[in-house]
Parts: C-alpha cells; structure tokens; sequence
C-alpha cells in the first residue's frame, strides 16, 4: 500500500512537471478556442497512453530477459546433503503480470486527474504570460 501512495505520487509530480512546462501551450490551445474540457480531456489521454505504454515496454522487456535467462539457465549450487547443483528457472506469472499493468494503469490514470484538472483552470492572460 505504501508503494503504492508513492508511485501514484510521484506519477502526479512527473505529470504536475511536464504540465508546467507546457503551460503556454494549453494558453494558446485556450486561446484559439479549444474549451477547458478539451484541454483536461487531451492531458488525462496524454496520461493514459503513456500509462498503458509503460508497463506495456516493461512486461515485454521482463518476459522477454526472463525466457532468455531460462533458456540460458542460473546454475545453482548443491543445497545441504545433496551433492549435486541444479539450474533454476524464471516462470512468468501471466496473471501477476495482468495485474501490475491494471494496477499500474489505474495508478496512472488516478495520478492524472488533479493536474489535468488544475491545467485545465487556468486563465488564458495567465497562462500565455507564463515564464
């Protein structure tokens, strides 16, 4: 539980950053007529798609290194009283996977709505004049 309250906060500060660096630019959408909707909508989506890529990469890469390793094998040595190694493997957990990407998603998407919200609120004068 506490990983989690720290990954959806450190979530909302990275998302909360690239924002702010972007403020002129959602001033300009605001300005050209895009409604505040618009800009919360494309924020929060911006969010979500980054948030299924993530994991998305993570999985792959995982499963991936995890069949190479047990292709290739991790020789262990002999426990107590025995007198001969074995080689373990890495089995992928495909349930355990389906979750950490929901739950990772979920973390994202929930991180995601204060700051689109925020980024959303703001004043065109305000945010076009944002340094």
């Amino acid at each position: 539980l506490i990983i989690c309250v720290i990954f959806v906060f450190s979530i909302a500060n990275t998302i909360n950053m690239a924002l702010f660096e972007r403020i002129r630019e959602f001033g300009t959408m605001m300005a050209i007529g895009n409604g505040r909707a618009t800009i919360f909508m494309t924020i929060f989506l911006e969010a979500a798609i980054l948030g299924a890529l993530g994991p998305l990469l993570g999985m792959a890469m995982g499963v991936g290194l995890a069949h190479v390793i047990s292709a290739i094998g991790i020789e262990v040595p002999p426990p107590p009283q025995s007198s001969t190694g074995y080689f373990a493997m890495i089995t992928v957990n495909r349930e355990l996977i389906f979750q950490t990407f929901a739950l990772s998603m979920l973390a994202t998407v929930i991180s995601s709505i204060l700051p689109a919200y925020r980024a959303s609120r703001f004043r065109i004068v305000h945010a076009l004049g944002y340094v």
